[in-house]
């Protein structure tokens, strides 16, 4: 069994009581689950155990596991890849774990690498809060995903 995403100090605690009156809107793709070709929006967590290839919208944390993939595009105000991103992110924290591997196109505003981190990915910094980058299929007919996934 895999151990659970590490949030960098801000995974909500699955047992506590919320603060909020409101529902927390949470997605947890699970071991051995996969998540293929749809568009997540305006989630507070998403916390990736599995395999996606999906886009993200609008999430407030994105936490992806050690030894899983996620393969699309996806816009957060955090996220913490302890596994592997491919594709395009645009996200205000950036968090990678020692054993992360990104590729593609990343947007940023705060980047923490930890060492042993691999990035194959155009870095970009940027001075504000990610918006919505995550449009779904192209009026052209191409496909929602264009990237190159690890095995």
């Amino acid at each position: 069994m895999r151990s659970r995403v590490g949030l960098g100090g801000f995974a909500p605690d699955p047992n506590a009581q919320s603060v909020s009156s409101a529902p927390a809107r949470r997605v947890v793709v699970g071991e051995e689950v996969s998540l293929l070709g749809t568009t997540i929006s305006t989630c507070d967590l998403m916390s990736v155990m599995g395999r996606v290839e999906s886009n993200l919208r609008d999430c407030k944390h994105l936490g992806i596991a050690v030894g899983v993939t996620f393969c699309g595009r996806a816009a957060a105000e955090a996220a913490d890849v302890a596994g592997v991103f491919s594709a395009r992110l645009r996200v205000k924290q950036l968090a990678m774990r020692a054993s992360a591997r990104i590729s593609g196109i990343v947007e940023h505003v705060t980047l923490e690498v930890e060492k042993g981190a691999k990035i194959g990915a155009e870095l970009s910094s940027v001075d504000q809060a990610p918006g919505r980058i995550c449009r779904g299929p192209r009026r052209t007919g191409a496909r929602v995903l264009d990237c190159l996934c690890y095995p």
